[in-house]
């Protein structure tokens, strides 16, 4: 008879809860190449690459979240990986976040590793607007075409599910063949609206240096998320399965247990 053991996150409920992140130690059970819990403007994250069993001191209030302190300053930077050297069949992206309009100049992105002057790279999840437009996306593998949470592909579109009054969870998967991307909104008019779109994607990775940033990057200028960012994590492998990312959508904690 097998043993069953008890889920550790039940020593730590808030785990289960989207926008609710941990307020202890914790530690990651998936290879990421940066975790990041908001706590204020003092955010806690493991710098890459986070092992196994790397410990997050996650000491925050429950639900507090990390922001930029503008549109053009506040980015946060956890370091750099040389894309010559990054060996990987993929990826997976999730954040947590509010949803806000942006200057339409600046599309900032919530968490990215990308070359600095550069809005696309190794991997870039983002909520934008412009032209009247609302829309969440991922870039990944070095392109410049990019799948939004409304199934568009290459062309941006008003995405009239999505409102600056909802929380927003994405899960974003590359395989090097398929880029994927799963929206759960939680309150305002579409919530528990969960969407999932996937689009053949076949690119490489960057040759250069690319910067890892959670809350915006550098291109021109600084181009900020200046809204809350709950958590924010690029995972090493994807989820090529559209039931899986609906599950890391709706409890986007699952790879963190209590230390």
């Amino acid at each position: 008879m097998a043993l069953i053991l008890p889920d550790p996150r039940l020593d730590m409920p808030e785990l289960f809860i989207p926008g609710r992140q941990p307020t202890g130690p914790v530690v990651t059970t998936r290879k990421s190449y940066v975790t990041m819990i908001g706590a204020g403007r003092v955010p806690v994250i493991s710098r890459p690459p986070s092992a196994y069993g790397t410990v997050i001191n996650a000491t925050g209030r429950l639900g507090a979240a990390s922001r930029a302190g503008s549109y053009t300053s506040g980015r946060l930077k956890f370091g750099s990986i040389n894309g010559a050297n990054f060996q990987s069949d993929g990826l997976t992206m999730i954040a947590v976040a509010d949803v806000s309009t942006m200057p339409s100049t600046l599309y900032p992105s919530l968490v990215s590793i990308m070359p600095t002057g550069e809005y696309y790279g190794i991997c870039s999840l983002a909520i934008g607007s412009g032209l009247g437009y609302l829309y969440a996306n991922v870039y990944a593998g070095n392109s410049s075409s990019t799948l939004f949470a409304d199934g568009s592909y290459g062309v941006v579109t008003n995405d009239t599910d999505l409102a600056a009054a909802d929380q927003v969870v994405m899960v974003a998967s590359y395989d090097k063949s398929t880029l994927s991307l799963t929206t759960l909104l939680l309150g305002g008019a579409s919530n528990g609206m969960l969407r999932d779109f996937s689009h053949a994607h076949s690119f490489g990775w960057p040759s250069g240096t690319c910067e890892i940033n959670v809350g915006g990057y550098l291109r021109s200028t600084e181009r900020c998320y200046y809204n809350n960012i709950y958590f924010a994590q690029v995972l090493e492998g994807p989820e090529t399965s559209a039931a899986r990312r609906a599950d890391i959508a709706r409890n986007p904690y699952q790879f963190l247990v209590p230390a």
